[in-house]
């Protein structure tokens, strides 16, 4: 079980994935599917980084 804390910031990093991925899609010129790509790849590490913990028992 988690936390509402943990729950708000799972929203939070879902959200900004969402947001980084919709920026993606959009991009129109060659420096923002750059930037696009940057946001989405810190974004979806954060993302997974944070639910891999939620996963992994944090007493090992």
């Amino acid at each position: 079980m988690i936390t509402s804390n943990e729950y708000d910031k799972l929203c939070a990093l879902t959200d900004e994935l969402r947001e980084a991925q919709s920026q993606l899609v959009t991009a129109a010129t060659a420096k923002e599917l750059a930037s696009a790509s940057h946001r989405f790849v810190k974004a979806e590490k954060e993302w997974e980084a944070f639910t891999l913990g939620l996963v992994v028992p944090k007493s090992v």
